[in-house]
């Protein structure tokens, strides 16, 4: 996280108790995807946290750029695909789902750009005013049309589903967007996706609450169990 070690394994523990929950508790096989996102931020902290104990311990500093590479690979190259795909997988309405497919297909080649520069490019850390400044070295094409670009895929999916409770999840990803934007703009890429990862949590809500389920899907799963009684 943008703070310290500490916080970034904390997040890290956090995170992987919920997405395990999350997991645990799946009814249908398509959220299985869904499920594994507080997981995935998981991991994606503990990498961070290790970014931070290279700058501090000597002993860290031979897995300092493994460490770096692994974060900013999930940031920017995992989330614009899996964001939409797992939210996709489970869409139960076509027209939702063809939205949904527009914006998989612009995050998909999103995600391949970023993974083609890391290769060409360098992307380093350093610490900043108690923060971990990530500088990628890109094309740039400016800050605020690259934010927006990537806003696309990883923030505008939850707000297309059918899904109850998607929505919330995507206003409170969106609003955490807003607040890095303006308060830790130049430390957006490491702020952020520790928001994002915290706010993950909802996903163990949305796949176990009956109140976040469409009413179809109630109905559905009362038809099965009074055909199999």
């Amino acid at each position: 996280m943008c703070f310290s070690t500490e916080a970034s394994f904390g997040a890290s523990a956090i995170l992987s108790l919920a997405g395990v929950a999350a997991i645990k508790n799946i009814q249908t096989r398509s959220q299985l995807a869904f499920a594994c996102i507080p997981l995935i931020f998981a991991f994606q902290q503990f990498c961070e946290g290790f970014v931070w104990l290279s700058f501090t311990n000597n002993k860290y500093f031979s897995i300092h750029q493994l460490s770096i590479n692994s974060f900013i690979v999930i940031a920017q190259v995992l989330w614009p695909f899996w964001v939409p795909y797992t939210i996709i997988l489970m869409e139960k309405s076509k027209k939702q789902k063809k939205k949904l497919y527009t914006i998989l297909v612009f995050g998909s080649l999103l995600s391949f750009y970023h993974l083609v520069c890391l290769f060409l490019f360098d992307v380093t850390a350093e610490v900043k005013a108690y923060h971990i400044y990530y500088e990628l070295n890109f094309p740039h094409i400016g800050r605020e049309i690259e934010g927006i670009l990537y806003i696309i895929p990883t923030i505008i999916p939850p707000f297309l589903s059918s899904i109850k409770g998607m929505k919330l999840f995507g206003i409170l990803i969106f609003s955490s967007f807003l607040i890095t934007a303006m308060l830790y703009n130049e430390y957006a890429i490491s702020v952020w996706c520790f928001f994002a990862g915290i706010i993950s949590v909802i996903v163990y809500l949305i796949i176990t609450q009956p109140v976040f389920l469409k009413q179809s899907d109630i109905q559905l799963h009362f038809k099965k169990d009074l055909s199999n009684s």
